[in-house]
């Protein structure tokens, strides 16, 4: 019976290796952009799971540069603190507490979290924020007129310490990535004056991307939002129940992986800069 199952199990490592075979031959050497959320990092197991699939894609050749938030994590931070937050329309005031807070989770426990979950796989990943070889050059959010649902009233709200991406400067990411390493970058920016912010991730993966002219941008999210038609997808990337969507030029789905569905506004933000992609599926 053991005789049997094991034969079983190589002949299912052999065919499963069949069908990879011509997925490693034409993406080695290309470039893979995944944005990871902060909550992703939060279960052990899901992180471990994660990191194994990120160290795969990584031995067999292709090039992986992570991008990540940690919007959730932040949020817990502060309630621990006292610090009251504002999130308005999915976007967060950053005032002088939040930001500080903001480097410590996104900069520190965060990133650190993802870089051993991958040095346990034996791979050389490299932690660093956009400030890092000003990666990220943003500049401050200024105010914006939003309208409050309740009220019906538009009121003029200034975010803080959030940035927006002036230019992305990948030279230090294409050293990193040309020499074997798979750097792990978190989402804060900075002006030429030195003043940091905090940046919606997706976005900056999505400028990433563009700059590296990456293969494919795979957005892992928690977080409900679009999708075209439904798909049943079998657990992947050690998630049950989450698939990643992969977004073309007019943000249609066309391919399912792993995770939920990034939220609308996520997408929208993304898509702005996704103008100069090689292939439609990203």
């Amino acid at each position: 019976m053991g005789e049997t199952r094991a034969i079983v199990d190589d002949q299912l490592r052999l065919d499963l290796l069949r069908e990879a075979l011509p997925y490693i031959q034409r993406f080695k050497g290309q470039t893979f952009v995944v944005k990871l959320s902060g909550k992703v990092t939060e279960d052990q197991g899901n992180l471990a799971s994660l990191a194994e699939e990120l160290a795969l894609l990584h031995q067999v050749g292709i090039r992986i540069c992570v991008v990540h938030g940690g919007g959730k994590q932040l949020s817990e931070l502060a309630n621990k603190l006292g610090i009251e937050q504002t999130i308005i329309e999915g976007r967060r005031v950053t005032d002088d507490a939040t930001l500080e807070m903001a480097k410590m989770v996104f900069a520190g426990k965060i990133n650190t979290d993802i870089l051993a979950a991958l040095r346990q796989r034996s791979i050389e990943a490299v932690g660093l924020s956009g400030v890092d070889g000003n990666i990220v050059h943003a500049k401050r959010r200024l105010p914006k007129e939003i309208l409050n649902r309740e009220t019906g009233v538009r009121d003029k709200i200034d975010f803080g310490h959030v940035g927006d991406v002036v230019q992305i400067n990948v030279r230090l990411l294409a050293v990193l990535l040309d020499h074997g390493y798979l750097p792990v970058v978190s989402s804060l920016g900075a002006d030429d004056e030195g003043m940091v912010f905090n940046i919606n991730a997706d976005t900056i993966a999505a400028e990433i991307a563009v700059q590296l002219q990456a293969e494919k941008l795979i957005l892992l999210s928690d977080v409900d939002g679009v999708i075209r038609k439904s798909y049943g997808v079998p657990t992947a990337f050690g998630l049950p129940g989450r698939v990643t969507y992969i977004i073309d030029r007019q943000g249609i789905v066309r391919r399912i992986f792993f995770s939920q569905f990034t939220s609308k506004r996520h997408v929208d933000e993304a898509l702005q800069t996704l103008q100069s992609i090689c292939e439609e599926h990203l």
